[in-house]
């Protein structure tokens, strides 16, 4: 769902005239384009059918990215994989590609299939997408996290090459959890080679490690060590913070599993009260949690001690306990304000800090508000 409240969705349909037309695309609840539309995105075949899709997600722009199955006539195999973004979905829409099955996206190295799972792809605004590549060729360096910043295709991360950790390489990527805000900041949850008692790691864009399995966890939560991440969702908000599960080696395994905001522990099972009644357990597998664009709700799916299951939401202040601690490196400073100066300079997504869609004077008026008062 968007901010200004539209979702998107491909659904199966009943009644109509076969297998070959029972699913479709939807903005809101208007069908978009339905199986067996002949795509019309530039760098596509003639006579291109869509045949199925795997996910949709929608920006505040109204623009919908689909991870489409397709049959291109000029590729060998009889389902094809294409990424493509569709514009003025109420309207007369239109149709941009962004990758394809086949695509050179890396230097002698071409597109086999894309990762289709729901955390591995990412869409934001201005056309910003995130997803995984899984290249031909050798597999130990098959698997690309790519980002295509609305004009330029990057690689963020490849198996087989440097990773944050000094002398670990990136492991296996394919599938990995990804996420990206309106800035570019991302984040993920991928495997390292070499030992598998410490190959499972959380990164800011690339290069920060924010927790690492056999990593200590933050001191404000005990003396313990990461032990897993789950294997459910990431996220990063606009304001820059990460958002992750974890399990730690706490002998009290009724309050080893939470949900943390860079270093700070915001959800924790055992601990965290809903209505008055004690947080069971979360869950640790897909679809588990996300959040809202600020990072302020975070809605994840629990148990509680009476035995009821739900989808909880929690308000966590803008994910950083202190909102005026923009570059979330936990100390309220000179630096804090200058990151937030040159955010609001560069008109970028961050410094909406009243959080309504604009960036104007009253954004840079509240920061220094909460910033002068640490809080």
């Amino acid at each position: 769902m968007s901010s200004p409240g539209n979702s998107s969705f491909n659904f199966f349909l009943n009644g109509t005239s076969g297998g070959n037309t029972d699913s479709g695309v939807f903005f809101n609840d208007v069908l978009v384009i339905q199986e067996g539309t002949l795509a019309t995105a530039t760098g596509l075949s003639p006579n291109t059918p869509y045949i199925g899709w795997f996910e949709t997600r929608i920006n505040d722009q109204d623009q919908i990215m689909m991870m489409a199955s397709v049959d291109d006539p000029a590729i060998a195999s009889t389902v094809d994989r294409a990424i493509v973004i569709v514009g003025n979905p109420t309207g007369i829409y239109t149709e941009t590609l962004i990758a394809k099955e086949g695509d050179e996206l890396i230097v002698g190295r071409f597109v086999a299939d894309f990762s289709t799972g729901p955390h591995s792809m990412v869409f934001r605004n201005n056309s910003r997408v995130a997803f995984i590549a899984d290249l031909d060729g050798d597999t130990l360096t098959d698997g690309a996290v790519m980002h295509f910043d609305g004009s330029t295709m990057h690689i963020l991360a490849q198996e087989g090459t440097p990773s944050a950790v000094s002398g670990r390489n990136w492991g296996t990527l394919i599938g990995a959890p990804i996420d990206i805000n309106n800035s570019g900041d991302w984040v993920m949850r991928g495997d390292l080679d070499g030992a598998t008692t410490d190959d499972s790691v959380i990164v800011l864009n690339g290069v920060q490690i924010v927790a690492r399995e056999g990593g200590p966890v933050p001191p404000s939560v005990g003396a313990f060590r990461f032990t897993s991440f789950g294997t459910g969702a990431v996220a990063m908000s606009d304001r820059g913070a990460a958002f992750y599960y974890a399990d730690w080696d706490d002998p009290d395994t009724s309050r080893d599993t939470g949900i943390f905001v860079n270093d700070r522990l915001v959800v924790q099972e055992g601990v965290t009260q809903i209505g008055g009644i004690t947080l069971l357990s979360i869950s640790a597998v897909e679809s588990n949690f996300a959040i809202s664009p600020s990072g302020r709700f975070v809605i994840f799916e629990g148990t509680l001690a009476d035995g009821r299951d739900g989808a909880f939401v929690a308000d966590i202040d803008g994910g950083l306990g202190c909102i005026a601690d923009y570059n979330a490196d936990t100390n309220i400073d000179f630096f804090d304000y200058l990151d937030f100066v040159a955010d609001f300079a560069a008109n970028a997504p961050r410094a909406d800090f009243k959080l309504d869609g604009v960036i104007d004077f009253f954004d840079y008026l509240d920061f220094v508000d909460i910033w002068s008062r640490d809080c």
